[in-house]
């Protein structure tokens, strides 16, 4: 295939799968998510938060002390668990604050969403903070010249950003019309659809370098070297 050729899908994927910061979502994301979803079904919310948010902490301390580098996944998640817990305890506390405590969620998402978007005007976009050090330092010393280079992850980065704006607006139309699909929806916006975005993450870089000709070499199985 030549440089400029394009990936069949399921290539692109088995090329993508690897290159995924498996450690810091599975640890810093997964695990203290599911912690809390798993209290919540037998109605302790509050010892399934204190566990979750116990280990993000611990995690993100222990990681930072083997590999010095700073995961920002356990930092999101004990974000957003830390103010939905505060939402949900001032609401509790303060009779007829039901709705702002519904609120709180769709603000987290748009938070994030700043985050990202305002990142586009620094000369790391935020995305890069996902992957790993090592490897975005390797593709910089290779490609780091193209300004395709860094246009990619600045793309990248506004897709999670637009996409983290749509979230606000999706979680805060359901809570507030306390809509029968909040439920599944909160879940599917959870680790799912983060695992979606780091997919495409890892995976629109190759394809794009490619069609681009910055790539000059695609191997048979693995797709442009990274």
């Amino acid at each position: 295939m030549s440089a400029k050729g394009s990936f069949s899908v399921c290539r692109l994927i088995r090329f993508s799968l690897p290159r995924i910061p498996w450690k810091g979502y599975l640890l810093g994301l997964f695990v203290p998510v599911n912690i809390v979803l798993i209290f919540k079904l037998f109605n302790d919310v509050m010892t399934g938060t204190i566990l979750a948010l116990g280990w993000c902490v611990l995690f993100f301390l222990a990681d930072y002390v083997v590999a010095r580098q700073v995961c920002v996944f356990p930092l999101i998640t004990l974000f957003m668990i830390a103010t939905q817990t505060a939402g949900s305890m001032y609401a509790g506390y303060h009779h007829g604050s039901a709705l702002a405590a519904s609120l709180v969620p769709g603000i987290d998402d748009l938070v994030v969403a700043l985050f990202f978007l305002g990142s586009l005007r620094t000369r790391a976009p935020l995305i890069l903070l996902f992957l790993d050090k090592e490897s975005v330092d390797r593709l910089a010393a290779k490609y780091g010249r193209s300004p395709h280079f860094m246009l990619a992850w600045r793309q990248i980065t506004a897709v999670w950003g637009v996409w983290y704006i749509v979230q606000s607006v999706m979680v805060t139309y359901l809570r507030v019309t306390s809509s029968p699909a909040e439920t599944a929806v909160d879940f599917l916006l959870g680790w799912p659809i983060i695992f979606l975005l780091l997919l495409f993450s890892v995976a629109y870089p190759a394809w794009y370098w490619t069609k681009k000709g910055l790539v000059t070499e695609v191997r048979k199985e693995r797709g442009p070297e990274y």
